[in-house]
């Protein structure tokens, strides 16, 4: 085996083995894209059949677009058991999309053969590090998930400040359970963390796309020693559900005032991210158990679930609505409009006027004589 340089437990800016492309900030700003005068955007709630049919997401969808996907389960990777795959397309092709993440492992030893990437192991997927975040988009996300796409390649990388400070915060146990291992162990690991977004153009159905991908997830390599085996490095890596947004090759910035609001309402309802989570907790103690009898858990324990962990659900969703809200800040094609229960929502700019039945639904017009009955127009918060 090849040696690997001893890799130390830090929170470095970029994954040293996928990460180390220049990044160049993508363009966030824009002129208003052509479109009707007058916009429609309903919110649409998913359900998980494999759970009782909860209500599993929200999202905003636009009036002609084509909603297809939702909630999955992967049962032979337990480790990283659920997922959204979901694609909301218009009539033109410009897309948003979410695609499935996945939990990775690898073990390369001085005495042991290469092993098979692709298969199953402990739940995860046999597949070692790659080499950039190229590699990954191009040879892993893009063929499993767009497999009609033809040259792909990356045009841009950028950082992304806001999701990393979120993971740096999330992971830190980990990072501090992985040193104490080391001293007790005589190992080394190294955690690094990815918050990424990536642009890939490429060629699918005779058309050419740009599309925006946005990543986040952890890598941990562990260095040990083996009587048998020798110098061991052990891998386990996981992309989390990666979200992205596109348009035709030239049109991506114009078009993301309208598809970045999109693609940040989706999200997880509080009682499901509550499941999620316990279920990965039990997973801990009797991982192929509790995937089995995840619909008994939330059936036989659901007021349960939801009081443990209603505080850490309002934290993790008050730090996501923050970044959500910074995010769309730095576009200056968003505004944030008052909503009648004294909340907020950010929605394109570039229309006049912007009405709403209060069920999570709105309309975007141009049309100063739009008038239609139970509804009420909004304005832009102050």
């Amino acid at each position: 085996m090849q040696r690997v340089p001893v890799i130390t437990v830090r929170l470095i800016p970029l994954l040293a083995a996928l990460m180390m492309s220049p990044a160049a900030v993508m363009a966030q700003e824009g002129t208003p894209p052509d479109g009707p005068a007058q916009l429609q955007l309903g919110q649409v709630t998913l359900r998980d059949a494999a759970v009782g049919d909860i209500e599993s997401h929200t999202l905003l969808v636009p009036q002609g677009w084509d909603l297809q996907g939702g909630p999955v389960w992967t049962p032979q990777t337990f480790r990283s058991f659920s997922h959204l795959d979901l694609r909301l397309t218009a009539p033109d092709g410009r897309e948003v999309s979410v695609y499935p993440g996945m939990m990775y492992s690898y073990v390369q030893a001085d005495a042991m053969p290469l092993l098979e990437p692709g298969g199953i192991d402990s739940g995860t997927i046999l597949m070692p590090i790659p080499a950039s975040i190229e590699e990954y988009v191009t040879e892993i996300l893009l063929p499993q998930q767009r497999p009609g796409a033809r040259d792909a390649h990356v045009v841009e990388v950028a950082d992304r400040p806001e999701a990393r400070q979120m993971l740096e915060d999330m992971f830190r146990p980990t990072v501090e359970a992985a040193l104490g291992s080391d001293q007790m162990m005589g190992t080394q690991t190294g955690i690094n963390l990815v918050a990424t977004q990536v642009r890939v153009a490429y060629v699918e159905d005779g058309n050419s796309w740009e599309e925006d991908l946005y990543l986040e997830g952890t890598v941990q390599q562990t260095l040990s020693s083996d009587p048998y085996l020798g110098n061991m490095l052990q891998e386990l890596w996981w992309i989390g559900d990666v979200s992205g947004v596109r348009a035709a090759a030239g049109s991506l910035d114009q078009a993301k005032p309208l598809l970045e609001p999109i693609r940040l309402s989706i999200r997880q309802t509080p009682g499901y991210a509550a499941l999620i989570s316990e279920l990965n907790a039990r997973l801990l103690r009797d991982e192929a158990d509790a995937l089995r009898k995840a619909r008994e858990i939330w059936t036989d324990n659901q007021d349960e679930i939801l009081r443990s962990h209603e505080s850490s659900v309002a934290a993790q969703q008050e730090s996501s609505d923050q970044a959500h809200h910074d995010f769309l800040n730095s576009i200056k094609e968003v505004e944030d409009y008052e909503t009648p229960d004294g909340g907020t929502v950010s929605l394109p700019a570039f229309y006049d006027r912007v009405l709403t039945n209060g069920d999570g639904d709105y309309v975007l017009t141009n049309d100063a004589l739009f008038e239609p009955a139970d509804w009420t127009e909004i304005e832009v918060a102050p």
